[in-house]
């Protein structure tokens, strides 16, 4: 008789949140994975904004995909301070989840994936209700949250935590749930069957990243750095175009990596078989690599949102050489302002002049700005800083690294400030309104 499972993808609970290609991809391979185990598979996505409870102002997606959360208002928790937000509860309608859970017919065992960390309020959330509704039935969470904070997770309620890969961690509590030895050491693809909004989805070419840099956590999410092989990755594709998916989403930490092997090749491929797909990287791609080759392939195969990493406050990408890497795009076909990049804010004594001249450094170069928030993470280089400093201590709340307190923690820039970079930031970037 098979085994039932079911899959959650859960609230998020937060100041602010967008669904900017926001897939739970480990979801999906599990799902895979455990068809290939005999189980019956079921799977309730939470931030699913085609749910009949939406409202169409919700439900609406841009063409890109991308599109606002549903929320209610909920209190704020009392260890964070006031930021001006009030703080809400992202997904469907509780009422409307609970129905969810009843339609599911004796599930065996619950699995909920997690993501940022400062977000498991609403796992916490999402677990209480599994419990009310479908009783004392097995919960295993896992995901980035455990995986970086293995012993804060143990609180959520749930009855089993996963660290790290599912494929290594998860078989021995499969064995303690249910009694039999699993095998998860196949190839693993994303099961496209489950999902019920199809306008757009993420995938990954490779796993872990061969950086390492100081603010980042890749490397204790993914100890090692693997590119997949080109058979795998393109039948990832051609699963995608049989789903009729549009819009992807690439996940990968460092996508250019070991470019005349990896990517060009991939991209050749897309392009030989002609896939209609429109691509997206939300991640942020390395610029030195972008040459004109390069830039070609990603007009040629329909790179549509381009978000280059520059850093260009700590000089990781200098001016000079991002004015010759944007010749590439313009001579590839790209207009003014469709190259987008991140700003990377929030660590220690940023001084508000600087940041202010490198949005203008941006717009001469024609590219549109995005700031990204820094959010300190326990156990990284940056960390150990902070410490020194006295800004952070191990063991504290994770959910005060959230990205949107860094104004508020440490001595770099003030919130009235941020409040005027982002509106010098608009300003510029509506220049580019085509």
């Amino acid at each position: 008789m098979k085994k039932k499972a079911l899959l959650i993808n859960p609230y998020i609970e937060d100041f602010t949140a967008y669904d900017l290609w926001l897939k739970p991809l480990g979801l999906y391979k599990l799902s895979y994975a455990l068809k290939k185990n005999n189980f019956d598979v079921s799977f309730i996505d939470l931030l699913d904004m085609s749910h009949p409870s939406i409202p169409k102002k919700f439900s609406k997606k841009r063409e890109n995909g991308t599109g606002k959360f549903y929320y209610e208002y909920i209190p704020k928790p009392e260890i964070l301070p006031n930021i001006g937000r009030r703080f809400k509860r992202y997904g469907i309608p509780i009422s409307s989840f609970k129905e969810e859970l009843k339609k599911i017919k004796n599930p065996d065992a619950v699995f909920i994936t997690s993501s940022i960390v400062y977000w498991y309020k609403g796992i916490i959330t999402t677990i209480n209700i599994i419990k009310e509704i479908l009783g004392d039935i097995p919960v295993v969470l896992g995901g980035i949250y455990p995986t970086l904070y293995y012993h804060h997770s143990k609180n959520t309620g749930a009855d089993f935590v996963v660290k790290g890969n599912f494929e290594e961690a998860l078989p021995p509590v499969l064995e303690e749930i249910f009694g039999k030895k699993f095998a998860l050491d196949f190839e693993i693809y994303p099961d496209y069957s489950i999902l019920k909004d199809k306008t757009s989805m993420a995938i990954q070419t490779s796993k872990g990243c061969p950086y390492s840099c100081s603010y980042c956590a890749s490397k204790k999410i993914e100890p090692l750095f693997f590119q997949f092989p080109l058979e795998y990755n393109l039948k990832n594709f051609e699963n995608l175009k049989n789903f009729k998916i549009k819009n992807i989403a690439f996940y990968d930490d460092a996508l250019l990596y070991n470019k005349e092997n990896h990517i060009k090749i991939i991209l050749k491929e897309i392009k030989k078989k002609n896939f209609n797909f429109s691509f997206h990287t939300p991640n942020g791609l390395d610029p030195n690599q972008i040459d004109e080759e390069l830039a070609v392939l990603f007009k040629e195969t329909n790179f549509k949102t381009i978000r280059l990493s520059v850093d260009i406050l700590n000089k990781k990408v200098k001016y000079e050489n991002l004015k010759e890497i944007m010749k590439n795009f313009f001579k590839a076909g790209y207009k003014e302002g469709e190259i987008e990049a991140y700003l990377l804010i929030g660590f220690l004594e940023e001084k508000f002049e600087e940041i202010k001249e490198a949005l203008y450094d941006l717009f001469n170069l024609k590219i549109k700005s995005k700031f990204a928030y820094f959010s300190p993470i326990e156990g990284t280089k940056i960390w150990e800083t902070l410490k020194e400093k006295g800004f952070v201590k191990d063991g504290e709340d994770p959910i005060l690294s959230n990205k949107l307190l860094f104004p508020y923690r440490f001595k770099g820039i003030k919130p009235e400030e941020l409040k005027e970079l982002k509106n010098i930031q608009n300003f510029l970037n509506q220049k580019f309104i085509f």
